[in-house]
Parts: structure tokens; C-alpha cells; sequence
């Protein structure tokens, strides 16, 4: 490829250009000739972008890639998440008091407690887990809050 100097229409690189740096350079254009660089955007012959007329105005790239679908017959579903029941809206009555939250944390204040004052709760955790009794469980915490005092107790 024949290289041309942007600057003064000579074969050459521009950057070696040697009128490059001096002061009042003559430019000339290799595109038409005329008194500018060639990379001059205002000259009748500067080579301008073609731009493709197959734009679709409001669509998008992504849009103009999607395949046409058939377009299916709708299926009748049964729903699985309606419910069965008719839903009750919360209302005035049933809504939680932040009364109720501190009552929650009271207790477990209360249980933070006891599992302090228990030494092997772990073990004691155990086989609450084994339990299903709900009574059962709360005997058996109990029975391990009593058990390590009973010697100090006599």
C-alpha cells in the first residue's frame, strides 16, 4: 500500500513528515488537493462512512435477533398455587403487637439464663432432640437445672 503524508500529500509517513513541527506549513491534500490536511472532515472528497439504510427505526439489536415464534395454542392448567382456601387478609385483629415481640425477648432472656445455670446443656440438648413430647422436654430441663445443685443442697 502506497503510504501519503496526511500533512503535505508527499509518499510518506506523516509522523517523518519533515515540514512537520515548522511554522506556517503549506498543507496540501492528497483526497482533492486543496489548502488542508487530508484528514480534514470539511473536504468534498474526504471519504465519508456508509451507513447501512437497514436499520429498523424502534427496534433493537437484541430485538431484530429473536426469532419469529409459532405461536402455540394455550394448554388449560390447573393452578398450583391458588389456594385452596379462601385467603384471609390480615386485619386490625391478628396483627402482632410489638408488645408481643418483647414479650419473646423476655423469654429468651429468661432461657439464656437457665442455659447458663445448666453445666452440660449440651448433653441435655441432645436428647431434648430425641423427645417429641413438648412436656417430656421441658422435665427434662428441668430435672438437668435441679441436678447439679442437688449436692449443695444437703
Amino acid at each position: 500500500m502506497n503510504t501519503k503524508c496526511v500533512i503535505c500529500a508527499e509518499p510518506h509517513d506523516s509522523r517523518k513528515c519533515p515540514k512537520n513541527g515548522q511554522e506556517n506549513v503549506e498543507r496540501k491534500c492528497f483526497n482533492c488537493g486543496g489548502p488542508h490536511t487530508a484528514s480534514f472532515r470539511g473536504c468534498p472528497k474526504f471519504p465519508k462512512i456508509k451507513t447501512s439504510e437497514k436499520g429498523h427505526a424502534g427496534k433493537s439489536f437484541a430485538s431484530l435477533l429473536q426469532r419469529e415464534k409459532p405461536m402455540a395454542t394455550p394448554q388449560p392448567q390447573e393452578n398450583r398455587f391458588a389456594p385452596t382456601e379462601e385467603t384471609k387478609l390480615p386485619s386490625q385483629g391478628n396483627m402482632r403487637n410489638p408488645e408481643d415481640f418483647t414479650d419473646v425477648f423476655r423469654l429468651l432472656h429468661h432461657l439464656r439464663s437457665i442455659m447458663n445455670a445448666i453445666p452440660n446443656f449440651q448433653t441435655v440438648l441432645t436428647k431434648m432432640d430425641q423427645e417429641s413430647n413438648p412436656q417430656n422436654k421441658l422435665f427434662m430441663l428441668a430435672e438437668a437445672f435441679i441436678a447439679p445443685s442437688a449436692p449443695d443442697s444437703k
